[in-house]
């Protein structure tokens, strides 16, 4: 089911930054990895969990060295916070998975979360851009 959803949120979560898409140095393009992280936290820690996950992967991804494109999305309603993060040719996920920077953030949320975390890898076959 949570696949299922997720194929009609994809699209919606990246058009909702497509307009920055031009500003950023790096623009996703067909063959990148993708990883969507999609975290269920408890309702008493989701504002604490939401500001950890942005401040502190955040700051591994810049101290990984890697070159990405991410965006986060939430839903208050449902305590969740998602991340899709865009990885250029030459960064692997892998790579990501195993640094430690990202490794001392996840032992940061284990606490908060209501619900492990559900990480699903995809890669970028298209973009569409829009403008007014």
């Amino acid at each position: 089911m949570m696949r299922y959803l997720f194929r009609f949120m994809l699209p919606a979560a990246v058009m909702l930054g497509a307009g920055s898409l031009a500003a950023q140095s790096y623009e996703p393009s067909d063959g990148d990895a993708v990883a969507v992280y999609i975290n269920e936290f408890n309702p008493q820690d989701y504002e604490m969990a939401r500001e950890i996950m942005v401040q502190g992967f955040g700051q591994a991804m810049t101290d990984s060295g890697q070159t990405r494109h991410t965006y986060w999305i939430t839903n208050p309603d449902t305590y969740e916070v998602i991340g899709i993060s865009f990885f250029k040719k030459g960064d692997s996920r892998e790579d990501w998975h195993g640094h430690d920077g990202r490794q001392k953030v996840l032992e940061q949320l284990e606490p908060l979360r209501s619900k492990p975390q559900v990480r699903l890898h995809y890669q970028v076959i298209g973009r569409h851009n829009t403008s007014e």
